[in-house]
C-alpha cells in the first residue's frame, strides 16, 4: 500500500519526524521500495520546513533511486516539487527551474501549481528578469484568487508591486503595497508586514518623500527588535542605509551597510548581500575612500556574477529550452497515442462493417435463392453497402493523413527548437573559450571580432535553410519568382516569421535590436505593397 502524508504537516516537525523516521526503519525492513521512495520524498520535504539543509542530498539520492524503480508520476512530480525548494534555498537556480518546470508539467494540484509558480517568479526576479517574474507571480495571483487564499493574494500583491517599484510605475507599486499591507496588519503577520514596510521606504525615497520613508523604517525597525530576526534586521538595516545616503549622512549610512552586509552573507542572502555591497560601494565612493571602493567594488562584481555571469545564463536558457523540447515531446507522444487509438477504432469499426455486410449478404443471397424477384432489392442493398465501405475506407485513410501531418508538424518544431540552441550553446561557448585562453588585455579585442563574427552567422544560416528547404520546399523558389526585390536579411527575417517564431526570438538569433526588427518589417511591407490593414505574418506564412 502506498503512503501519503501530505495532510499530516500541519502539526509540529519534530512529531512527522519521528513518525517517518518510524516508517522508513518499518519499510526498508520489508524491502517495499515504493513505500520507501514516497518516505525519502516527505523525509526531504520536512528537512526543508526544518530548515536543516545537510542532509537533504542524502535522501535526495535515497528517492531518486527508488523512485526510478516504479512509472508514478505522482511520486516524480512530489520528489521534483521538493528538489526546486532545495536548490532555490541553496541558491542553485539553475536547478531549482529545471524541477520547477518538470513538476509544473505534470502536477494537478491548484495549491502546488501557486507554489511553483511562485518560485519561478522569484528565480526570475532575483536573475533581474522581472518581466517573466511579473508574469508568473500574476499566474500565482490568479490561482490564490480562484481558490480564496487571501493570504497569498496578499504575498502576491507585495512581489508585483516590488517589480513596479523597480520598474518606476510608482502608481502601480503603492496600489499593490497598500493592499497588501492591510492584509497583514489585520492579520498581525509581523514579518511580512516588515517586509511591506521596507518597500514602501524604498518608494517613498523614490519619490523623494524622506519624513514618509523614515516613518515606515521606524515602524519596521520597532517590530523587527521584538522578533530578534537576523534576516530581517539585515532588511531593515540595508533600507536605513539608502535612507542615510539619500541624506548625505554617510557615517551612519556605511555603519547600517556593513552590518546588513554582515547577517546577510551569515544567511547566505546573496540579493541582500548584492544591495549592501552597492551601497557601501556607493558611500566609500562620496567619501573619495577609492581603494576601499575598488575592494567593495570587486567583490560586489564576483557576487553579481554567481548570481547574474554568463554562465548561469546559459544554463538557465539551457533548462527552458529543454523542458520546452521535452513538452514537445510529450505532446508528440499523446498525438501519437491518440493517433494509435483512432486506428484501433476505425480496426473494429472496419470488422463490424465487415460482419454486418457479410451477414446482408447472407440474408440477400438466401432471399435471391428463395425469391429471384428480389433480385433487383439485392443487387441494390449490396451496392449501397459497398459504397458505404469505399467511404469509410476513404476517411479512415483521409485522418491518418491528417494525424501523419500533425506529427510531421510537430517534428519538425523539435528541428527549429534544436537549431536554435545549437546556435546559442555555439555563441556561448566560443565566448568562453575566448575568456579562458586570452589573457586580460586582448579579451576586449577578442570578444568584440567574436561578436561581430556571430553577428553575420552565415554557417549557422546555410544549416538552417537546408533543414527549412526541407520542411517548405517551395518556399524560396516563390520568393525568387515573385520577390526578388527582397534582401538577403529580409528573406532570412520571412523565414522564421514563416515558422512562426517569436520576434524577441528573431532579434536574438540575428543579434538585433527591436526597433531594428520593426524597421526592416517595415521596408518588408513596402517592397511587397501591402496595405496597412493586410496581416504581413499571415501573408508569408501563406506563401
Amino acid at each position: 500500500m502506498v503512503i501519503k502524508l501530505d495532510s499530516m504537516f500541519e502539526i509540529q516537525s519534530d512529531e512527522i519526524t519521528k513518525y517517518i523516521d518510524s516508517l522508513l526503519f518499518e519499510k526498508y525492513n520489508r524491502n517495499n521500495n515504493e513505500d520507501l521512495a514516497y518516505l525519502y520524498s516527505y523525509k526531504i520535504k520536512n528537512l526543508l520546513i526544518s530548515n536543516n539543509l545537510d542532509s537533504i542530498p542524502f535522501f535526495i539520492d535515497k528517492a531518486a533511486t527508488y523512485s526510478n524503480e516504479y512509472i508514478n508520476e505522482d511520486l516524480k512530480t512530489k520528489l521534483n516539487i521538493n528538489l526546486s525548494k532545495y536548490y532555490f534555498i541553496v541558491n542553485d537556480y539553475p536547478s531549482s527551474l529545471k524541477y520547477s518546470l518538470k513538476a509544473l508539467s505534470k502536477v494537478e494540484k491548484l495549491m502546488e501549481k501557486m507554489e511553483l509558480f511562485n518560485i519561478i517568479a522569484t528565480i526570475y526576479f532575483e536573475l533581474n528578469d522581472l518581466d517573466i517574474s511579473l508574469e508568473y507571480f500574476k499566474k500565482s495571483y490568479i490561482i490564490a484568487d480562484k481558490i480564496g487564499d487571501n493570504k497569498r493574494l496578499a504575498i502576491s500583491n507585495g512581489n508585483m508591486g516590488a517589480i513596479y517599484l523597480l520598474n518606476s510605475e510608482y502608481e502601480k507599486a503603492n496600489d499593490l503595497l497598500e493592499q497588501s499591507n492591510k492584509y497583514f496588519e489585520i492579520q498581525k503577520d509581523t514579518i511580512n508586514i516588515i517586509k511591506i514596510y521596507t518597500t514602501r521606504s524604498k518608494l517613498a525615497l523614490k519619490e523623494g518623500n524622506l519624513d514618509k520613508a523614515k516613518f515606515f523604517l521606524e515602524k519596521a525597525r520597532n517590530l523587527s527588535i521584538v522578533l530578534n530576526n537576523e534576516l530581517l534586521n539585515s532588511l531593515v538595516n540595508q533600507h536605513y542605509g539608502n535612507y542615510y545616503l539619500e541624506m548625505n549622512d554617510l557615517v551612519n549610512a556605511e555603519r547600517m551597510f556593513k552590518e546588513a552586509y554582515t547577517l546577510s552573507k551569515k544567511d547566505n542572502i546573496l540579493r541582500s548581500q548584492l544591495n549592501a555591497l552597492s551601497g557601501l560601494r556607493d558611500v566609500k565612493l562620496l567619501l573619495s575612500d577609492y581603494k576601499n571602493s575598488a575592494e567593495v567594488q570587486n567583490l560586489y562584481y564576483q557576487l553579481k556574477d554567481s548570481i547574474y555571469g554568463a554562465s548561469i545564463r546559459h544554463k538557465i536558457d539551457e533548462v527552458v529550452w529543454l523542458a520546452k523540447l521535452e513538452e514537445k515531446h510529450d505532446e508528440n507522444k499523446l498525438l501519437h497515442s491518440k493517433f494509435e487509438l483512432e486506428k484501433q477504432k476505425k480496426r473494429i469499426l472496419i470488422t463490424l462493417y465487415s460482419t454486418i455486410v457479410i451477414t446482408i449478404l447472407i440474408f440477400v443471397w438466401f432471399l435471391y435463392s428463395n425469391n429471384k424477384k428480389n433480385l433487383k432489392i439485392s443487387k441494390l442493398l449490396n451496392n449501397q453497402l459497398q459504397s458505404k465501405v469505399i467511404l469509410e475506407k476513404k476517411m479512415k485513410e483521409k485522418q491518418e493523413d491528417l494525424h501523419r501531418q500533425e506529427i510531421e508538424k510537430k517534428n519538425q518544431e523539435l528541428i527549429a527548437l534544436n537549431l536554435m540552441i545549437l546556435s546559442k550553446n555555439k555563441i556561448f561557448n566560443e565566448i568562453e573559450d575566448i575568456v579562458e585562453t586570452s589573457n586580460e588585455d586582448k579579451i576586449i579585442s577578442e570578444l568584440r571580432k567574436k561578436v561581430r563574427l556571430n553577428k553575420i552567422q552565415e554557417k549557422d544560416w546555410i544549416k538552417f535553410k537546408e533543414i527549412f528547404e526541407k520542411m517548405h520546399p517551395s518556399f524560396y523558389l516563390n520568393i525568387e519568382k515573385n520577390y526578388p526585390q527582397l534582401s538577403k536579411t529580409e528573406v532570412r527575417i520571412c523565414s522564421y516569421i514563416k515558422i512562426d517564431l517569436p520576434k524577441s526570438e528573431i532579434c536574438t538569433i540575428m543579434n538585433i535590436n527591436h526597433n531594428s526588427l520593426i524597421t526592416s518589417r517595415y521596408r518588408i511591407r513596402k517592397k511587397l505593397n501591402l496595405k496597412s490593414n493586410d496581416d504581413l505574418d499571415e501573408i508569408i506564412k501563406s506563401w
